[in-house]
């Protein structure tokens, strides 16, 4: 039901935050990750991250969903970009391309909904700093050439490592409820 998949993942933990259930299920559409949260992330490494994360059929930008007024019209325009050749093809054959539509993906607590609401250019969707506030599939009409479908955000059944599961934990993907917080805190310190 979509054309391409908008990835969302925590630029402070680009590895992490990457479902790797997500590339089984996308089926070879075309991506745009979104490193999210870019400013609580060192822009240095975040540098790295987006030459490394850039492929043939995969675009990659780092925003700052919170302070950048901007940043709903630099998304709309990377994920028009990753479109081009398709939509460029449909014109040329005389077809007026519809809007792309485009899922938002990514682990709880990515910033999904929050991003939908900047590109909507008003808060339209629930969104809060804790994981599971999404709980369905939600479409809107967001830019008159992107439509956006809204989806809970998701982990895997198992970690590859511990690490990853911290990293998680430490950026508040995990429920509070379901962790010892000490331990959490002592392992973070």
């Amino acid at each position: 039901a979509v054309d391409m998949i908008i990835e969302l993942r925590d630029a402070r933990m680009p590895e992490s935050s990457r479902n790797p259930m997500l590339i089984q299920m996308a089926n070879q559409k075309p991506r745009l990750i979104v490193l999210s949260k870019m400013d609580q992330a060192d822009p240095v490494q975040t540098e790295l991250w987006l030459k490394k994360l850039q492929s043939e059929n995969v675009s990659c930008i780092a925003v700052d969903l919170m302070r950048d007024p901007g940043c709903g019209k630099k998304i709309i325009q990377a994920a028009l970009n990753v479109m081009k050749e398709k939509r460029d093809r449909q014109r040329a054959k005389g077809i007026n391309p519809r809007a792309v539509r485009a899922m938002a993906a990514g682990i709880p607590n990515v910033g999904k909904s929050t991003m939908i609401n900047r590109i909507a250019g008003k808060n339209t969707l629930k969104a809060a700093d804790k994981p599971g506030v999404t709980r369905s599939l939600t479409w809107l009409h967001a830019d008159k050439e992107l439509d956006l479908l809204d989806t809970p955000g998701v982990l895997w059944p198992k970690f590859e490592d511990e690490r990853t599961a911290l990293n998680l934990a430490f950026t508040g993907a995990i429920k509070d409820e379901i962790m010892d917080i000490e331990e959490l805190a002592y392992k973070l310190v």
